[in-house]
């Protein structure tokens, strides 16, 4: 029943942060003029944003994220992508899973595919494209998981 705001506010002070850095990470994500809004009425891309907001807020080393672009729409992908570039370049380590190779492909240093609980492949992506060849992950992820020619066919 908490609005996006009472929410900030909340992971905030647990941290020892003050309001202004609740409002500033709603703003960040997109989110500045919903924070009088229950979070329940939210979309799941909105949801989303708020979990963003709340990884960034003390603006933590590392930040471990779950499938963070579940329910984004394009615009808020690509906003992501940005947030996490800013993120990793001011020093912080971000380490997400998803199944949006794309996405994957645009922020990740370093990749591992999973297949059953097993590590199947674990590399820089520089290394997989070197593999794989310019279709990298795609390319990749196609042979590893027996999808005859990648994903162009």
């Amino acid at each position: 029943g908490l609005t996006a705001m009472e929410t900030m506010r909340f992971w905030a002070k647990l941290r020892g942060l003050g309001n202004d850095r609740a409002r500033a990470a709603l703003i960040l994500a997109g989110l500045g003029d919903t924070g009088g809004k229950p979070v329940a009425s939210f979309s799941k891309g909105m949801r989303q944003r708020v979990l963003f907001a709340q990884a960034l807020l003390a603006e933590p080393p590392l930040i471990v994220m779950d499938e963070p672009t579940n329910g984004l729409d394009p615009y808020w992908m690509e906003t992501f992508v940005k947030l996490v570039r800013q993120a990793a370049a001011s020093g912080q380590t971000i380490l997400f899973s998803t199944h949006q190779l794309q996405i994957a492909e645009a922020l990740a240093d370093r990749i591992v595919f999973l297949r059953d609980g097993n590590v199947v492949l674990d590399g820089k992506k520089s290394e997989i494209r070197q593999t794989y060849g310019a279709a990298g992950l795609q390319e990749a992820f196609g042979e590893l998981f027996g999808i005859p020619g990648g994903f162009a066919e």
